[in-house]
């Protein structure tokens, strides 16, 4: 507004940004009434801007309120920032769910979990990054879901607002972050003094990175290809575009082991040599998996000093046999973060130990002490279910038992409805870097192996790529990029697809000095 004083003086004000909207309508519950919420097989009554929820009978039962489709136009709106607040008298696992119709189609999306243990209120905030499939659809429902089934909750302060972007051109700022972190100055200095200027020419190729690009490879493949002295388009492709392996399945427990005593190494050792023949270096994964069905058919049914026994005779066999091939890292316990359909206390439980986890991280210390040791889990850049702050806890907890972590796994399996979301992604990697200020591994990055969406000609499945790889190779934190499934082929033909492509061009050419 501009105002004009009897001096002649004009002064300016600025108006202030305009409050993002609320995508939740009445979430404080500030008109004293229920309304545009309603209630399923619940009863819910606004008492004091409150909302209490009781006489539910199943874990749907409560409220649900339909939010505007029309500010969903494009990727940067489903980047939002949720709140509330809850609190129940006993024990709960709230998730918020979101109901999307769409062409006379519906699917059901889970988008924020949480334990709730404490009997007062809990302020919840996460970053989180809506489903694509929301996306011109015609009607989006969010609603809550709490098991027990039985238990009555309290709801305040909902929101749902759209996140503003804080990082401007995210792509610019990570290249100019790439520029300070990833080069150096290189000097090279000849001796001159017999030599004709005017006759020498000097071209210099880098030959490979220091900074480790991996992938997880089909070990079976690779063994064909040791033995065959003759590497396939698909050793080709991974002997040409990787420094770093490591092997999807074979140094695991159950087909290392299959039954007691009898151990299988053959194909593993021969992938290792393989790689060793062309210098590229193999990460272990992993030395122990928290779920029972992960493990060995004789070790499901172990239980005390029997399976305490086996673990550690595990553990003492791997970390040596494979320390003979110079294996520099080992996922410890894979996936412990306690979340989902199957439970992932498969060692605490049957041993009877809860501290079984940090004295396995003890014992291979003690057996490699240079032998940098991970924790590893999904779900966790992307707080997929509330899955970041589990994490988060579960580092804390392990750290403050005197686990010896020397590294953070961060899977970065995406699905085919998700795409890379560079500020929340980022928020999240940053938050694990302030708190613990250990280096961070990208383990198993990959998008839409399930092919939830149709891959088209991949120039989506690229875009993801591009900006996943840019935005971690960007990061401080980040020491290490390797991919899991090698859909950036074609599984017909091993011949690179566009995403393919891309990976390429930022491998030998963007990120890749020749003069």
């Amino acid at each position: 507004t501009t105002t004009g004083t009897t001096t002649g003086h004009v002064s300016s004000t600025v108006a202030p940004p305009l409050p993002v909207p609320n995508l939740i309508s009445n979430g404080d519950f500030s008109t004293e009434s229920l309304s545009p919420w309603s209630c399923k097989q619940a009863t819910c009554q606004v008492i004091d801007k409150v909302l209490y929820i009781t006489d539910r009978t199943a874990i749907w039962s409560g409220p649900r309120q339909d939010i505007p489709v029309e500010g969903f136009t494009n990727d940067d709106d489903l980047k939002v920032a949720f709140k509330f607040k809850i609190k129940s008298p006993e024990k709960i696992t709230a998730k918020w769910k979101v109901k999307v119709t769409k062409s006379e189609e519906t699917k059901y999306f889970t988008i924020h979990t949480v334990d709730v243990n404490i009997q007062e209120w809990e302020s919840i905030f996460s970053k989180l990054t809506l489903p694509i499939f929301i996306l011109g659809s015609d009607q989006v429902q969010l609603y809550l879901e709490v098991s027990p089934a039985e238990a009555d909750i309290s709801l305040d302060n909902i929101s749902l607002k759209p996140e503003e972007n804080e990082n401007g051109d995210w792509e610019e700022e990570a290249n100019q972050r790439i520029d300070v972190l990833r080069k150096r100055s290189v000097e090279i200095k000849f001796n001159l003094d017999a030599i004709n200027l005017a006759d020498v020419q000097i071209e210099i190729e880098q030959k490979n990175h220091k900074f480790p690009f991996g992938t997880a490879v089909k070990s079976t493949r690779i063994a064909e290809c040791y033995d065959a002295n003759e590497d396939d388009l698909y050793c080709e492709f991974v002997r040409d575009n990787f420094n770093w392996l490591v092997d999807t399945y074979r140094m695991k427990w159950k087909p290392m082991e299959p039954s007691e005593g009898n151990t299988v190494t053959e194909i593993a050792d021969k992938m290792i040599a393989w790689a060793h023949s062309y210098e590229k270096t193999v990460r272990g994964h992993a030395l122990l998996w928290s779920k029972r069905g992960n493990n060995p058919a004789w070790v499901q049914d172990l239980y005390g000093d029997e399976l305490k026994t086996a673990i550690f005779n595990r553990v003492n066999f791997t970390v040596k046999h494979f320390e003979k091939y110079n294996v520099p890292h080992w996922d410890v316990i894979n996936e412990m973060i306690d979340q989902g359909q199957e439970n992932h206390t498969f060692y605490m439980d049957h041993t009877g130990d809860p501290e079984i986890r940090e004295k396995v991280f003890k014992y291979a210390k003690e057996l490699s002490p240079d032998t940098l040791l991970f924790v590893n889990d999904y779900g966790v850049i992307m707080n997929k279910h509330g899955r970041f702050p589990l994490y988060q806890q579960q580092i804390r907890e392990l750290l403050a038992a005197g686990a010896p972590i020397d590294a953070i796994g961060l899977q970065s399996h995406m699905n085919g409805d998700e795409f890379v979301d560079v500020d929340t992604i980022k928020h999240h990697v940053d938050q694990l870097w302030e708190e613990f200020t250990l280096p961070i591994w990208v383990t198993e990055f990959d998008w839409n192996v399930k092919n939830d969406v149709d891959m088209g000609d991949h120039s989506y499945h690229a875009e993801q790529v591009e900006n996943f790889y840019r935005l971690m190779f960007s990061h401080e934190a980040v020491h290490g990029i390797l991919m899991w499934q090698l859909n950036i082929l074609d599984e017909t033909t091993d011949l690179p697809n566009k995403a393919g492509e891309t990976y390429q061009r930022l491998y030998h050419q963007e990120w890749r000095s020749s003069q």
